[in-house]
């Protein structure tokens, strides 16, 4: 129970930073920008897009390790882990005697996390992503991802996207046979009643709950 639960945060941990990580590598291929104002400025084939507040609609075709999201369709061919993400992570993470720790997933295919949940009996492990910056607000950049660890190695070796498109995901908590989804304006209540791993029922729990995406950035 005591490995169980650290992995958990390790793997929490070890998501956040590697977003950093991914974020600084972007920098130093100049894919990403950031004005003298602190905007993001994403550099790709179809031109500029810049990520100013109250922006709505579909956002630009975005390169690869921008803040935007890989495609679900390439998520068969793309690796859970990133050695070098991982190496690094694990060189910063330090763990008591009698615990272990390991990184479950890192970007391209988890990128930006911002919240993290479990099932009860550790069958799968859920995460909400978006790809919007701090000065971003963009709408369908956000999704929640399903991880198993299937051979049960501590490492996550399969993903679909549980809710594929969800603006503003802050937060996750699995409830008997439902993922509860805070992403304001709404809570709500997402089932998977077919159990391919992508939600096919949602029940909104809580309505006009604080900002949405156009009004402001809703973690300031």
């Amino acid at each position: 129970m005591r490995t169980i639960l650290l992995r958990t945060l390790a793997s929490a941990a070890a998501l956040a930073t590697a977003s950093q990580a991914l974020a600084q590598i972007s920098l130093e291929k100049e894919v990403i920008m950031i004005n003298g104002t602190g905007t993001p400025v994403l550099n790709g084939p179809l031109g500029n897009f810049v990520g100013n507040t109250n922006q709505s609609g579909t956002p630009p075709a975005q390169p690869d390790g921008t803040v935007g999201q890989l495609p679900a369709e390439d998520f068969p061919k793309t690796p859970l882990i990133t050695p070098a993400l991982e190496k690094s992570n694990m060189d910063a993470i330090t763990v008591p005697d009698g615990f272990e720790a390991k990184v479950f997933a890192t970007p391209p295919i988890v990128n930006y996390p911002t919240s993290v949940a479990a099932a009860r009996d550790g069958s799968a492990v859920y995460v909400a992503v978006d790809g919007n910056g701090a000065q971003s607000a963009w709408s369908h950049l956000g999704r929640v991802l399903r991880l198993k660890d299937t051979n049960h190695d501590g490492v996550a070796d399969e993903v679909t996207a549980f809710v594929p498109d969800v603006d503003n995901p802050r937060g996750l908590l699995w409830d008997h046979d439902h993922l509860i989804v805070l992403a304001p304006p709404t809570i709500s209540a997402d089932y998977d009643r077919n159990g391919d791993g992508v939600a096919d029922e949602k029940k909104v729990l809580i309505n006009n709950f604080g900002r949405t995406i156009a009004d402001a950035r809703v973690d300031h």
